[in-house]
């Protein structure tokens, strides 16, 4: 298993353990954008290990994200854990005051911009490259997205993510 965040660390500071992250997750409620970026549990993605499954998020009114690779038996008790908080009444409660969350016709993907213009409308600086999480229609190749689509598609929508995301 390995815990790259986990809790509200200052860079250099040890992650929480899984344990600390338990008792997060029966105490506090989840933040439902998360469902938008793979419903806090991730297993097919090539930025994951092949046979690990990642699970990642944060909480709706406690600062502590998490972000966590394993095996899928080495997961299940938080998989498990995060299954139960998404199933109380707090966290639907969230879920219905959260706006807007992608519809079935819709995905958000996370994109990598480096184009002057879109950065700069973004709120980067000196066209130094972020990352866009971009709602689209569940048909759109997220890899052929340009720049200069985000700028003019009206079916593209840059929306604001769960994390702040430069470079």
């Amino acid at each position: 298993m390995k815990i790259w965040s986990n809790g509200s660390k200052w860079a250099g500071q040890s992650p929480d353990s899984v344990a600390t992250l338990l008792e997060m997750l029966g105490t506090e409620t989840l933040d439902p954008w998360f469902e938008a970026y793979g419903n806090f549990v991730i297993g097919a993605d090539p930025a994951i290990p092949a046979g690990q499954v990642r699970v990642w998020g944060n909480f709706l009114t406690v600062s502590h994200m998490f972000r966590i690779d394993g095996t899928p038996e080495e997961m299940a008790p938080l998989v498990a854990a995060i299954r139960a908080n998404q199933a109380t009444a707090a966290y639907r409660a969230a879920r219905q005051e959260a706006s807007p969350m992608p519809t079935p016709q819709y995905k958000i993907v996370r994109l990598r911009v480096t184009d002057a213009d879109v950065v700069a409308a973004q709120g980067g600086t000196g066209g130094r490259p972020i990352r866009l999480w971009v709602e689209m229609p569940v048909e759109y190749d997220a890899e052929a997205v340009t720049a200069d689509d985000i700028a003019n598609d009206p079916a593209l929508t840059v929306v604001p993510g769960p994390v702040a995301d430069h470079g």
